[in-house]
């Protein structure tokens, strides 16, 4: 698979697009999880029709059928799948969107700062993972993402969006804090007004503060 480019994406003249971040590590994750054959499957069943380029945007429909057809068809590997590949997509952030000397200074500033700032860096590029749906700090360790639109007319009993909880996880626990975890507290396919996602800091009893 090809490296990105340095550089953080250009936002889309058009509405409804998202960064191939959303596809790439899912499918690279879904591979490596039940292998190639079955992730073939999976492309078909999304009708996904080929890989996009490292630095083309997709469609926010193409990234939600994919999304769709993995819980559907990898019903007991999913969650696995979207941690792991929610994880890789920080990795790409870090590693190809983030100039080094900003990396350097984040990991040195007293962390509720630092929260705070790549919160707000966050909501800038927002559009790569939530497309048309409306990202929103409500607070320093509070993340709401209402209309998402990769679970867009799902229903599910529980929060269902590992693949962003994973992301802000890894990105906070590599730029800012070791011990941060991101909750997502409520979802959209539970009939949420918006999918909520919490920072913590987990001390060493295993309880979060923050």
């Amino acid at each position: 698979m090809a490296a990105p480019v340095h550089g953080a994406l250009r936002m889309p003249k058009r509405t409804g697009m998202m960064s191939p971040n959303m596809v790439l590590p899912v499918l690279a994750a879904l591979e490596e999880a039940v292998g190639a054959d079955k992730a073939r499957h999976v492309m078909k069943e999304a009708r996904f029709p080929r890989l996009p380029e490292p630095e083309e945007p997709v469609r926010e429909r193409q990234v939600a059928v994919l999304h769709q057809a993995i819980r559907r068809c990898c019903p007991d590997m999913a969650d696995a799948v979207f941690t792991e590949a929610g994880r890789r997509a920080a990795d790409v952030v870090i590693t190809y969107r983030i100039p080094a000397r900003s990396r350097f200074l984040l990991r040195r500033m007293p962390w509720p700062v630092a929260t705070w700032l790549l919160g707000r860096a966050t909501r800038q590029f927002a559009w790569t993972f939530s497309g048309s749906g409306h990202f929103a700090l409500e607070t320093t360790s509070r993340f709401a993402l209402f209309d998402n639109p990769v679970i867009r007319g799902e229903n599910a009993d529980r929060p269902i969006c590992l693949f962003q909880a994973a992301l802000f996880e890894r990105l906070f626990q590599e730029l800012v804090h070791p011990r941060i975890i991101c909750t997502e507290t409520a979802c959209c396919a539970e009939g949420a007004e918006a999918c909520r996602f919490t920072l913590g800091v987990a001390n060493q009893g295993g309880h979060m503060a923050f």
